[in-house]
């Protein structure tokens, strides 16, 4: 008898393990509560312009994972150059930042602290390197003081929240430094380093990010499986340690037997209320206790060709309601029309913060007066403007994250045939070659027949992913 697996979330992951399950024989069924597929990988219209759901760039160096995406998108996959710059002290320089733009972004008496700083972490990590315990301290520890308080701090308190708050998982995903040795020979000799620290150029589909969960959905229905949008679960029986039937918000009911299996890519707190059992109170305590940070696109078409060559710009000032903007034609010029663009500006905030309650005017007309400030953009070149909320954006990995997470994940693992993965299901941050990877993992590891209790082990290679910028 085929075995089935429900799938709650038609995002990549999501996407991902349905395909791999699939190719193992499996009866698949994908269902995604919006009427899109891709959750934030998804590429919508708007008049002539195709735009993404927030910036998306493809770089990774998991080989096998390059490999499937250009089996996936074949010819139209744009190799395209990476060209990204940081506003500091009113100037713009390259992204990441390295010695020499340090050194040409800071006034004399700024460059001099920071190389003092860092000469001193040199020195002291030579004779007894400290283990940091929180994300500000592992900044201090490779860069120095200095470089913290003027460059590293304000960027990431505006996406992240107060630094000695944030786990060193967080650097250590965020921040592909050079070892000190290879740091050293960089700055006094201008040798690079022989590890990837840096994409120098990156992968993007022709029209749009949103292509890939498209090819994967094409995959899955070509062996029989099926994607189905517009339908979300209502409520989830088990019983005896498993999940037992998933009630449909169609009205159907859809039982799960013995060797089915439901993976979940849903918010975790979302899953849970679905489940006709409760958690107990540590359960319930941990999952309060992981946060999120939530992200206001705001799009801007521009009456001009390009504002400029970037495909992104950074801004770690307070001042700049937004922390990063991204103009999508630069990532592919068939996605807009030759005589205009659009911009992207993210704004990260709480959901219960003065930003996230403001109108949408208030926040248009705090951008434009920055776009200007910028020397971007003239308000009167603006021709129309909007915004798409995601209230689930970013897992915020504080330093109390690591334990909580394994809370609840550990009650995840009391039911048999349950899994709840991805950036959301699995509190995860990662781009799309991760989430492609994540899947792929997950299915690999169900179709292996492998016993539940060894699934927790499975899954801790998800937190090695590393973000290359």
């Amino acid at each position: 008898m085929q075995r089935k697996v429900i799938i709650l979330g038609a995002g990549v992951t999501g996407l991902s393990a349905g395909w791999r399950l699939a190719q193992r024989g499996w009866a698949v069924k994908v269902a995604e509560r919006e009427e899109y597929i891709g959750g934030q990988a998804w590429t919508f219209r708007h008049r002539e312009f195709l735009l993404d759901l927030g910036p998306h760039k493809i770089f990774t160096v998991m080989p096998e994972i390059m490999e499937v995406i250009r089996d996936l998108i074949g010819d139209d996959l744009l190799e395209r150059p990476k060209k990204g710059r940081i506003l500091i002290n009113q100037r713009f320089v390259n992204f990441p930042v390295g010695p020499k733009d340090m050194l040409t972004a800071l006034s004399p008496w700024q460059s001099m602290r920071c190389m003092a700083s860092f000469a001193r972490v040199l020195v002291r990590n030579m004779v007894h390197e400290r283990t940091a315990q929180n994300y500000e301290e592992w900044i201090v520890n490779h860069f120095g003081r200095a470089i913290y308080e003027m460059v590293v701090q304000p960027c990431t308190e505006k996406i992240w929240g107060e630094s000695r708050t944030l786990g060193v998982e967080l650097a250590e995903t965020r921040i592909r430094v050079p070892r000190l040795a290879e740091m050293f020979k960089e700055l006094i000799l201008g040798v690079k380093p022989q590890r990837v620290v840096n994409a120098k150029r990156f992968y993007y589909p022709k029209y749009g990010i949103v292509m890939i969960p498209e090819r994967l959905r094409q995959r899955i229905a070509a062996l029989g499986g099926s994607v189905q949008c517009g339908l979300c679960a209502t409520r989830i029986t088990t019983s005896g340690g498993r999940v037992t039937a998933v009630h449909w918000s169609d009205g159907n009911v859809e039982p799960l037997e013995p060797g089915d299996v439901l993976i979940s890519t849903i918010p975790k707190k979302d899953f849970l209320q679905l489940l006709d059992t409760t958690p107990d109170e540590d359960t319930l305590a941990a999952l309060e206790a992981l946060r999120e940070r939530s992200l206001i696109l705001l799009y801007v078409i521009v009456n001009k060709p390009q504002v400029s060559d970037d495909n992104w710009l950074f801004f770690p000032e307070q001042e700049y309601v937004f922390n990063r903007l991204f103009e999508q034609k630069n990532c592919s010029p068939y996605m807009a029309p030759p005589d205009k663009t659009a911009l992207c500006m993210e704004i990260t905030c709480r959901s219960d913060d003065p930003t996230w309650r403001a109108t949408r005017d208030q926040l248009f007309a705090q951008a434009v007066a920055n776009l200007q400030a910028a020397g971007l953009v003239q308000p009167r070149d603006i021709l129309e403007h909007f915004q798409v909320r995601l209230p689930h954006a970013y897992p915020i990995w504080d330093v109390h994250c690591k334990g909580n997470l394994e809370t609840v994940m550990q009650y995840f693992d009391r039911f048999e045939n349950l899994y709840s993965v991805g950036r959301q299901g699995g509190f995860i941050y990662g781009g799309v070659a991760d989430c492609m990877d994540m899947g792929f993992v997950t299915g690999d590891f169900i179709a292996s027949g492998a016993p539940k209790s060894a699934w927790a082990q499975e899954r801790q290679k998800f937190n090695h992913y590393v973000v290359i910028d």
